[in-house]
């Protein structure tokens, strides 16, 4: 189950795994492949479970066409929730990057749902997403530029034991398929080769056969870094949300308090 986590209690990793059971049913039922991405990636190849310093579990689905032409996001949009029945919370896009979700009875914790797709080329991907804002207008290049030389330089040098190695042409390459999870993410981004076929042997807590790339220690050193398997720094959007969740605790504290003074 790995080590005492720091983020979550016991119940709340187990709930983790609980949603994440129920989803791979789901995803399994609507024939839509996935893998585990992030620093649920990183947990599964480092000590099997979830990290002790993480507070969520990510997962991408492959957003390839069936034969009637149907997206593997379309399906899992239209889907899942009826899938996973009441006792679940399936949120569509509740945040720029992807999907949620929780179980009712613990709703504190959840999976998150990004979706991976391919752009065959640099003008595709900066044209479709990270070449335009929210509203429709154009990105400044120097934002485009950033992002584009960052996965070029991660994928670039990039190797198993961490040493420089000139790799061929990024494009096409598979990245997630909305501007902000690129933008947050750069470093994520797999060759097809480098993706596929899925490795589905991997372990996660009390899970076993979980699916993840076909060459998950190249891209966890390409997205963490070399030594990611000996030092690990908790995100920034973890650290935040930890803030939170101690301010809230504060806070109802205090109102506690306050209700016993009254």
């Amino acid at each position: 189950m790995g080590p005492s986590p720091t983020l979550l209690s016991r119940k709340e990793v187990d709930t983790l795994y609980e949603i994440f059971t129920s989803v791979i049913a789901a995803l399994d039922i609507l024939q839509v492949d996935y893998i585990v991405t992030g620093g649920s990636l990183l947990g599964c190849v480092r000590q099997h479970s979830i990290l002790f310093c993480d507070d969520d579990i990510d997962i991408a689905i492959i957003d390839t066409e069936d034969g009637d032409g149907v997206s593997a996001y379309d399906k899992v949009r239209n889907h899942l929730g009826p899938l996973l029945g009441d006792d679940f919370i399936y949120s569509i896009r509740p945040w720029e990057g992807g999907d949620k979700v929780r179980l009712k009875r613990m709703s504190s914790v959840f999976l998150d749902i990004f979706t991976l797709r391919c752009y065959t080329t640099r003008e595709e991907m900066v044209e479709e997403v990270i070449g335009r804002k929210t509203n429709g207008q154009r990105q400044e290049e120097e934002y485009v530029d950033t992002i584009l030389t960052t996965m070029n330089e991660c994928a670039s040098s990039a190797s198993l034991d961490g040493s420089t190695v000139q790799q061929t042409e990024l494009f096409p390459c598979w990245h997630f398929n909305t501007r902000k999870a690129v933008e947050m993410w750069p470093k994520e981004v797999y060759r097809t080769n480098e993706l596929f076929p899925l490795t589905e042997n991997l372990r996660f807590g009390p899970l076993v056969n979980v699916k993840g790339p076909r060459m998950p220690v190249l891209l966890l050193r390409r997205a963490f870094g070399v030594d990611c398997f000996h030092v690990y720094f908790q995100s920034v959007s973890h650290h935040q949300n930890n803030k939170q969740k101690i301010k809230k605790k504060k806070e109802k504290g205090s109102k506690a308090i306050a209700s016993d003074d009254a």
